[in-house]
């Protein structure tokens, strides 16, 4: 007959107490041990599957061509309407400015695409521009560490350039661009340079970079008639940008000479608002002009005149709205996006809805880019003075209106300014009613502007249809609108 006895019971008291050790000993140390090494031993393995991912990625991507190439010395954004410059055609000949493409705008991998209203994110949206970005870095890198004479991986490019925005956009005419500006990493002077890309259609490719950009001196020129409630806003968000982010920016108001009570709203609020600010009131300066033939307030007379206040050299200027909220990485894009002597930068601000204006952000139904505008500027004092756009502002502008069309056209066809076009995050412009003059030439401009800036249709819809008596009457005349707005 047999006996069954624990293993245990058998045991010498011993050999119980050695065992016991080891097993404790295995999960106090060897089990962790164990666990870290199985782990080490997945994510290399996951770094090599992601590293041939990527390398097969990078040998397919079109861009890999350029990083080849040499980098030229940066001219203009857009070479080719420069080459089509010097061969005698003015800008309107091959390309109207109402079918040219405006460039989307990524900072912090958030993307700002021209055709939509809101902004997305890269991981959700058009992830075939992530390797793009990755090459884009790696040549910020290769052009200012290595001479363009070595490849450079993505993996290493990241610890040696931040890249601070891109613009980007695929051309009908031209294939594939992206404008980069890109800082040194662990540098210590405060400057930063631009890289553009130019993949063709074919297998073509430009490639330029520029020498270091300082930081400018940006001069907000500033136009301004009996809008204290705006001004007050418009200063703080001044005073925010040069205490809060140190922005090196001086602001110029221009009043009409004979409007008194503008130059004492001016003079009032500086002094309310600058109180505990004292050092920096002086970058607020008031200016004064006299207007028109008539002595009425024209906006093309204010910014003329203002911008004569700006010391000559190559400093920057911003022809502004009042309505404006400038956010502080705008003034980044504005001093390098403009070149002097051939390039201006004309932003596309984001212009919001009524019901928008207490929460202003860029997102879904809140606003839309205004692509058809073109008075917010930047440029170099010198460039502006060689365009000349409002050398006869008297007797050639009223008020507010069409000067910035007038000018814009200019620069177009000048001779060697390129007009360059691209979303701006950094501007959002608060919506305000426009009264419009019927006697006056911009009126239909300006009741254009007041129908298209009402709402997102399926905002202002249901809040029209409610101050409606009878809905059905108001489909009806909907459907007579072709004949008495015919001219709008």
């Amino acid at each position: 007959m047999h006996i069954y006895i624990p293993l245990e019971a058998s045991s010498h008291p011993a050999r119980r107490a050695l065992r016991r050790w080891r097993n404790r000993a295995y999960f106090q140390f060897c089990l962790p041990l164990h666990a870290l090494l199985a782990i080490a031993v997945l994510l290399a393995m996951f770094k090599l599957i992601f590293r041939i991912n990527s390398a097969s990625g990078e040998a397919s991507n079109p861009l890999r061509v350029c990083m080849k190439l040499s980098a030229s010395p940066l001219t203009v954004f857009d070479p080719y309407v420069l080459e089509q410059k010097q061969l005698g055609r003015a800008e309107n000949d091959f390309e109207n400015r109402f079918q040219e493409d405006v460039w989307d705008t990524l900072i912090s991998r958030a993307l700002y695409p021209a055709w939509s209203d809101m902004k997305w994110n890269i991981p959700q949206y058009a992830r075939e521009l992530a390797p793009d970005l990755d090459l884009v870095q790696a040549m910020a890198a290769q052009s200012i560490h290595l001479d363009g004479k070595s490849d450079v991986t993505y993996e290493s490019s990241a610890s040696l350039v931040r890249i601070n925005y891109v613009h980007h956009r695929l051309d009908r005419m031209r294939g594939l661009q992206y404008v980069a500006n890109f800082s040194p990493r662990f540098e210590t002077r405060n400057e930063s340079y631009l890289l553009v890309i130019e993949k063709g259609f074919d297998s073509s490719c430009l490639k330029m970079v520029s020498p270091p950009q300082r930081t400018a001196v940006v001069y907000v020129i500033l136009p301004y008639k009996a809008r204290e409630d705006r001004l007050r806003t418009f200063l703080e968000n001044f005073l925010y940008l040069r205490t809060e982010h140190h922005e090196n920016i001086v602001l110029i108001v221009s009043v009409l000479a004979t409007r008194d009570e503008d130059k004492q709203t001016v003079a009032a609020l500086k002094e309310e608002i600058f109180a505990s600010y004292p050092g920096e009131a002086h970058h607020v300066v008031l200016h004064e002009n006299n207007g028109d033939e008539d002595h009425e307030f024209s906006r093309g007379v204010a910014l003329r005149e203002a911008t004569n206040m700006v010391p000559k050299g190559s400093d920057v200027i911003f022809h502004c709205d009042v309505d404006m909220i400038i956010l502080p990485s705008f003034f980044e894009r504005c001093r390098h996006n403009t070149i002097q002597g051939s390039q201006v930068y004309y932003p596309v601000f984001y212009s919001l809805y009524p019901y928008a204006n207490a929460n202003p952000t860029i997102s879904e139904r809140n606003g839309f880019w205004r692509k058809t505008s073109f008075g917010m500027t930047c440029m170099r004092r010198s460039d502006f003075k060689d365009v000349g756009a409002y050398d006869d502002a008297e007797t050639r502008f009223r008020g507010w209106g069409s000067e910035d069309v007038f000018q814009y056209e200019l620069v177009r066809n000048s001779s060697n300014l390129i007009a360059f076009r691209a979303v701006e995050p950094g501007l959002l412009h608060r919506w305000h009613t426009k009264n419009c003059d019927a006697s006056s030439k911009g009126y239909i401009d300006c009741m254009k502007t007041n129908f298209v800036t009402m709402g997102h249709p399926l905002k202002i819809g249901p809040t029209l249809l409610k101050a409606l008596p009878n809905a059905k009457d108001f489909f009806d005349e909907l459907e007579k609108v072709g004949s008495y707005t015919r001219n709008l």
